[in-house]
């Protein structure tokens, strides 16, 4: 995801890097769920329900994505999709980090910060 932008910079085809960001994701999640198998942390049943859910809203993003090209005859769309998935992700970055930054506030624990001269 964070290479689309710099890509688009380049002038790439906007085919090419939907190609390579699904690559990209691709072996991502497969390294994610090796990681996850060797360390006892894989759980099955949770498993499964995630690939159904994530099968069919790829699919459905994949027939509405082509849907919009056909109709209004331009390869923009990818890119707009593009750029609200990175907007919407840096949005819930920054939501869900302000949360965990405020609880671990809240309850006294050390933000990672420590005095280097006292070491």
């Amino acid at each position: 995801m964070l290479i689309s932008p710099f890509l688009l910079g380049l002038n790439i085809a906007v085919e090419v890097i939907l190609a390579t960001n699904s690559i990209i994701t691709f072996f991502s999640a497969t390294a994610s769920t090796i990681q996850y198998i060797f360390t006892g942390k894989y759980l099955v049943g949770y498993t499964i329900i995630i690939f159904f859910i994530s099968m069919i809203a790829s699919f459905i993003g994949f027939k509405i994505s082509f849907f919009c090209i056909r109709k209004f005859n331009k390869m923009s769309v990818i890119i707009l999709n593009l750029g609200s998935i990175i907007l919407a992700s840096t949005v819930a970055l920054t939501i869900i980090s302000a949360f965990d930054i405020k609880e671990q506030v809240d309850n006294n624990i050390s933000l990672g910060f420590k005095d280097f001269c006292n070491n």
